[in-house]
């Protein structure tokens, strides 16, 4: 072989050589961006979820989730249903302490206006989107009868 070929040889080689390296890297961080998404969690629940809310809208039933049967039971728990439509649990501490809280202002107007503390979670019971701690209410239009 003259020098001329010797110097073609050894060119193709080291381009060779750096194309496999090239590729070998290449393969490697794709590798390694594969195994970091697999390892992310899909969903970090937040740390604290609770806020001060103000909602206007209505005090009705909850709707249920059907159960695993696809039954829905038929009672009537009140929740808060808000102007935008969605629902909420509601968490009234005067029901633990007066027996007729059911026929106070808050349960029998047409449209209350609710502050509490909302916390965002999912029911395996209702559909709602969290639950609210009532702190005080005004009605802002009274039920016709």
């Amino acid at each position: 072989m003259n020098k001329k070929s010797k110097s073609t040889v050894s060119m193709m080689q080291y381009g060779a050589i750096a194309g496999f390296a090239f590729l070998f890297t290449i393969l490697l961080f794709v590798n390694k961006m594969q195994n970091s998404q697999k390892m992310k969690p899909q969903h970090v629940p937040p740390i604290n979820t609770s806020s001060k809310t103000t909602l206007i809208g209505e005090v009705t039933c909850l709707p249920r989730i059907p159960g695993p049967d696809g039954s829905i039971m038929a009672d009537c728990v009140y929740g808060f249903k808000s102007s935008q439509g969605e629902y909420y649990q509601l968490m009234d501490p005067a029901q633990e302490t007066n027996p007729e809280w059911f026929q106070s202002p808050l349960y029998t107007a047409k449209k209350v206006q609710i502050v509490g503390t909302l916390t965002k979670e999912n029911s395996e019971e209702f559909d709602t989107v969290g639950k609210i701690t009532l702190d005080s209410y005004e009605v802002i239009e009274e039920a016709t009868n």
